[in-house]
């Protein structure tokens, strides 16, 4: 059975022959950590970590189709020390960080989308 028929098995929820290994994306700090603490210079993340594949998920809509009313998403907001305000289709506050320290985006949450049961 190939990656692909085990994939489209368990996303209907049928019984597959394996289950594939995919990554979906490591920030580049923390690979730069890992070659710190040991990880060989020449490893790549799939064959030190048997994966089948590595996938860049970053422009999937995970959000709900359509998104939350009244919480219309925003892009993003580039403010003046380079992060970035977002809003997701939940409602989802975050300042996308983009310093030395953060190069890649790490994200901090400014407001949850979903705040109590009115929501």
């Amino acid at each position: 059975m190939t990656e692909r028929e085990c994939f489209n098995r368990i996303v209907r929820f049928q019984k597959a022959d394996w289950i594939p290994n995919y990554e979906m994306g490591v920030v580049g700090d923390t690979i730069a950590q890992w070659h710190k603490e040991g990880l060989p210079a020449d490893a790549t993340l799939g064959s030190f970590f048997g994966l089948n594949g590595i996938e860049d998920m970053q422009y999937l809509d995970y959000g709900p189709i359509p998104g939350v009313p009244d919480r219309t998403k925003w892009p993003g907001v580039k403010q003046p020390d380079g992060s970035v305000f977002m809003r997701d289709a939940w409602g989802t506050e975050t300042l996308q960080v983009r310093d030395g320290a953060h190069a890649d985006g790490a994200h901090r949450l400014i407001r949850a989308g979903i705040r109590d049961r009115s929501d």
